[in-house]
Formats: C-alpha cells, structure tokens, sequence
C-alpha cells in the first residue's frame, strides 16, 4: 500500500507510545510478474573463523581454538564436523570443510556451534556456542557472524566468512556406514607421573581396549599395547582395528591406560569411553579420567582400510610359557629373603559342580622371579575363553604347609593378547605380592590330557608329622588310609612304620575304579597307630587322581577341627600309570582274629 513506517521498542515496552528508539521504513514495494527462487545449492565448501575470542591460557597467553559442528535429531544430540586446532591465536581462521544440505537437515535445520580451547590433556575447556541455520548464513551471501556465549556472557564471534558451492558426492562422517577396519596411531600427552616424585618423575605407560561385541554380549579385552619406558608423552605402534569385533562404528568401547609395574600391580593412570565415528573426525583427543580428575590424554589418528577383520579361531587347547617377577619372600626377612615358588590353576570345567585344580606347576627352589616349564589348558576345562579361572601361586614347605603368595582370576583371551603380567594379591595384604607372567602362548590344534591308565602305583611318604607318643624321645607309629567321600569307603591302608616321624611306605595301587575317575575327592587319614585300637588322628588332607597325576606333591595334613597348622606333610613321591592286577580280590577269605588290652568287666 505504499510506503510504511513502524516504531522501533525494546521487548516487552511494544505497546508503550513514548518508548520508540526510532522507526523502520518500507520505502516502496515494485510489483514482479514472476516467482524468484534463490540460486542455493546442494553442498558447500565452508570458510570459518573467529574473532576477540577470551584469553585461556594464562594471563599473557591466548588460546588453541576449535570448534564442532553439533546436529539434533528426535533421538539424540550428534557431533556432524570437527576442525582442526589453532595454536595460540585469539583470531582463528580454520581449514574449510565440506557441508551437504541434505545431511544438515535442510536450510531451516537449526545446528549449534561450539569453539573450545585445546588443552592436551585433553580437557578442551568450552569457550562458547551458538545456534543457527543454514539459511541464516546463506541470505547474507557468505558473510555472517554470530556471537558466542556462556551462560550471559559475550565470548567472542564466530564468522561464516564465505560459502562456496561444491558438489555433494561426499558423505560427512556422521553418515558414513562402517568400514571394515581402520589402522590406527595412537598416542597420549600429558600423563601422569606414577613413578618417582616431581618432575623427576615418570611413568611406564600401555593401554587396553575392552569391548563388548555383539555376538558375545559381555566385556572383553581386545587389544594390549606394548608399554613404553619412562615417557609421558608415549607414541605407540600403530594397530589394526576391525570395526567388526568391536560391533559397528557407533559401539561403544573402553580405553584403559595403565603405567606398567614390573611386579604386576600396574597404576591406572586414567580411562576413557569413545566409538570409532569419533575417531573419524580427523583427530581425537579426549581426557583420560580418574576420580573425575584428568590423568593425561588419550589421542589417535585413523585411516581407512578394506581389510575384513575375521575372529582368531579359538584353538581346542593352547600351550602357555609361565614365569613370574617380584614375588614377595616367605622364607627369611629382609633382601636375604626368598621363596621356593609353584603355582596351580583352578577352574570350573562345564558340568563340574566344583572348581578342581586343573595344573600345578613344578616348584623352583629359592627363587623370587621364577621360570616355570610350559603347560597346556584345555579351552573346555575352563569353561570357555572368557571363563574367569584362578591362578595361585604359593611358597612350597615341606611340611605341606604351602604358604599363599598371591592369587588372581583371569580369562584365557586375557592371556592371549601381546603380553601377560597380573599381579598376585592376598586379602591380608595391601598391593602386590609379586606378577604373574605368561611370555608366550601357543594355539594347540587338539585337545591335550595326560595318558589314562586304569591304575597307577604310588609311592608315599610323610614329613615332619606330629610326635603323639610323648616319651623321652617323642614319636609316631604313623600309618594311613584312603577313603571315598562320603560314603567313606576304605580304598587303602597302610603298614605301620615305627617310630619315625618321616616314614616311606610301601607302594600301592589305586584304579580308576576305585575313585570313579579322575576328579572326584578321596579323603586320607594319618594315625599314630597304638595298640588298643585308639589310633591318635596325626591329620586330614583331600587329594584327586588328576592332582597327583601332576607330579610328586606334598599335602599339609590338618585337624578337622579347622586349625591352620600343619601337622606334617603327606608326600607322594611317585606315581606312575600300570595295569590293574588280575588277581586283586580273592573269592573267599578265611580269618583269625585277636584281642589286645581288653578292658574288664565286673559281673555283679
């Protein structure tokens, strides 16, 4: 209708006639007889910067400014594009990036800008955000800033400098389908020092990667870096990582870093979650957390690759080297201390209602950082590669009192990645009591179990057991017997032997008859024997076909009572397998019996 003039008000005054901070004007309309559509296009190459962005590094520094690209969706919040950082400038000008329309969500899709301050551990502090739209941007034709706030405070500007049109064949990263592996350089700045005190100090550092894939459903550990001597500011190799096993790009996973200790008790230094799509946004640097306090940062660059990441076929068995560093000293004090260390593995194999010991190691006399003999664990024997089993490593004695070093539970895959090194704990101690280390594991293509024989001859002794005679010189007569549990069926006894208190006993045979196979319990008993018939208890211990098949062991014989002390060592010395004799039992059995220190009884 001609020109038109409004008066100009703040908000909430629009309807007050003496508020007017001026007016705006519409000169004059000039009527066109045809639409007019924008020239706007599918993609653009996008120029960005800011300007009088606030001090953040000290009060003479600047700042190291990025900035990121968020979207909304009806779901969730998604990071769309990160830049690259600047260093120390207050006046950022970033590298242009690609924008596609349609991923955008259109022209009128509100996006949020966000700038940060680099900080390389990893703690990138906020400077401010904004939000707007493409079309904002385009109907200044390319040059457009926008404020950026924190809360009410004014944070600098965030410039559009300039938008050019490209095409649109490519994919941002937050559309992009997975890939099917990607290699991998990691790295981390900043960590913290877990060995040595003030700047002199340092730390050991290695990281872990625990996923959980979909087709398992629980947490396992995927990859174990190599440690890195005395650096915090650690570049580790680079790796292979399939998208595959970890589930697909958007899966979440776990990334551990740890200073290492020789003894096994490795310091974490800090953790942090993530997904690969984050890793695509050129480069990745996030906090490494602990206590809510950030240990240092964790940092990775990627490239894609088209190698198809298959998992390692799970052997029937696997062949592992064993040895251990820093066991703490249970025989002597002070740096003359030492141990005489062996260690057993105890797993609940599938249909077992009890966890049996599955190995027992040879012992290494006076030793404190052994190397044992290889050995072989059946994957089925503990239940699957992911079953937890427990590894014990004690301080033999001779008496059978074997003294608890330390003790751990772990997964065969654990074992299985570059390296091996758990530390062994005790319930009464603080910290660790020494590593348990696996230096090399080899698959094994069949299963592996010692020969079966129906029968095997022992060979059994007794150490040290407990004088029950009391005299001038205390003694035992000791025999014992081996019963079923728990029907308590005699399956042996044997002679007497007098007066020693470290008797050798005749050998004997045992089939597999007897014990029903090579896992159920059987039960020994020593007795000082005396002659009315009241043999004195000397101890109890409990024992396997399949522990003593191990090699030669000496069992503590304890109280039933639940007393700790050993009352001496029931040894077998030697077992071998045999076949069980023809003749073992005879049809009939003719008896000649006797008393011996009756007691009498009054006949009133």
């Amino acid at each position: 209708f001609g020109t038109y003039q409004s008066a100009i008000r703040k908000p909430g005054k629009e309807h007050d006639p003496d508020s007017s901070n001026g007016c705006f004007s519409v000169d004059y309309v000039i009527p066109l007889y045809e639409e007019v559509y924008d020239q706007w296009h599918g993609g653009y190459e996008v120029y960005c910067s800011a300007n009088k962005l606030p001090n953040m590094d000290g009060l003479i520094g600047k700042a190291d400014p990025f900035f990121e690209i968020w979207m909304k969706n009806p779901d969730e919040e998604f990071l769309y594009y990160r830049s690259e950082f600047n260093r120390k400038t207050l006046k950022p000008h970033w590298k242009p990036f690609q924008l596609r329309v349609d991923t955008l969500g259109g022209y009128e899709e509100k996006f949020t800008v966000i700038v940060y301050d680099w900080d390389s551990d990893g703690t990138h502090d906020f400077i401010g955000k904004a939000e707007i739209t493409l079309r904002e941007i385009l109907i200044t034709n390319g040059s457009w800033q926008i404020p950026l706030r924190k809360g009410n405070k004014n944070r600098g500007a965030f410039s559009f400098d300039n938008l050019i049109p490209s095409d649109v064949n490519f994919i941002p990263v937050a559309w992009r389908d997975d890939s099917t592996s990607y290699k991998v350089s990691p790295f981390s700045l900043k960590l913290d020092a877990k060995d040595g005190v003030g700047g002199l100090g340092s730390s050991d550092p290695y990281f872990e990667i625990l996923c959980t894939p979909p087709d398992l459903g629980y947490q396992i550990p995927l990859y174990r870096s190599k440690f890195i001597k005395e650096d915090l500011n650690p570049v580790w190799e680079d790796f292979i990582l399939y998208t595959n096993k970890i589930g697909n790009i958007d899966s979440v996973f776990v990334v551990m870093v740890y200073d290492y200790d020789a003894d096994g008790g490795h310091d974490l230094i800090g953790v942090c979650e993530t997904t690969i799509r984050d890793w695509m946004h050129g480069w990745f640097c996030a906090p490494l957390l602990k206590n809510g306090k950030s240990g240092g940062s964790f940092c990775v660059t990627i490239e894609e690759l088209d190698e198809i990441g298959l998992w390692d076929p799970i052997s029937p068995a696997y062949n592992l080297s064993p040895s251990a560093l820093k066991l703490a000293s249970k025989d002597g004090v002070g740096p003359l201390g030492t141990s005489d260390p062996f260690f057993r593995i105890i797993a609940q194999p599938e249909g077992y209602e009890e966890p049996i010991t599955l190995y027992r190691s040879e012992y290494i006399s006076k030793n404190l950082n052994p190397v044992w003999n290889p050995f072989t664990i059946n994957v089925n024997d503990v239940h699957g590669i992911d079953n937890m089993f427990l590894i014990q490593v004690f301080d033999r004695d001779s008496d059978g009192g074997h003294d608890l070093i330390g003790e751990a539970e772990t997964t065969l895959r654990d074992m299985s990645l570059k390296w091996f090194s758990i530390a062994m704990r005790k319930k009464s101690f603080n910290g660790s009591q020494g590593a348990f280390v696996i230096n090399s594991v080899h698959p094994i293509p069949y299963e592996y179990y010692p020969p079966y024989y129906p029968a095997y001859s022992i060979k059994t002794s007794g150490i040290k057991l407990d004088a029950k005679d009391i005299g001038l010189k205390p003694s035992s007569d000791p025999f014992f017997e081996i019963r079923t549990i728990p029907e308590g069926l005699l399956l042996h006894r044997s002679e007497v032997i007098k007066k020693d208190l470290n008797p050798s006993w005749d050998q004997f045979i045992l089939t597999m008859e007897d014990t029903k196979g090579w896992d159920p319990i059987y039960e020994i008993r020593c007795y000082d024997y005396d002659s009315d018939g009241g043999h004195d208890l000397i101890g109890i211990c409990t024992a396997t076909f399949r522990e003593w098949v191990l090699g030669p062991y000496v069992h503590a014989l304890r109280h039933t009572e639940g007393l700790s002390r050993s009352r001496g060592g029931f040894s077998v010395d030697h077992i071998e397998g045999t076949e069980i004799p023809e003749r073992r039992y005879a049809p009939a059995y003719s008896i000649k019996s006797a008393g011996n220190k009756l007691g009498t009884i009054l006949d009133p």
